[in-house]
């Protein structure tokens, strides 16, 4: 449902109004799923870039020995 809103509201550019009346949400409903999915999608963006640094300092470290 998280990927469902946040595709079909900035990706497709579909209206916040469209998107309630096909997956029968209020408003209040729509904002505050694209909200937490935003945070929850940015969490998951931040974890990634935490491991791919800490990958990277591992590579480093290991070729530097």
């Amino acid at each position: 449902r998280d990927r469902e809103i946040l595709s079909r509201f900035y990706l497709s550019g579909q209206s916040a109004a469209l998107i309630c009346q096909e997956m029968t949400l209020t408003e209040v409903q729509f904002r505050l799923l694209k909200s937490r999915a935003k945070a929850r999608f940015a969490e998951y963006g931040r974890r990634k870039l935490a491991q791919r640094a800490n990958s990277l300092n591992f590579q480093r470290l290991c070729l530097s020995a």
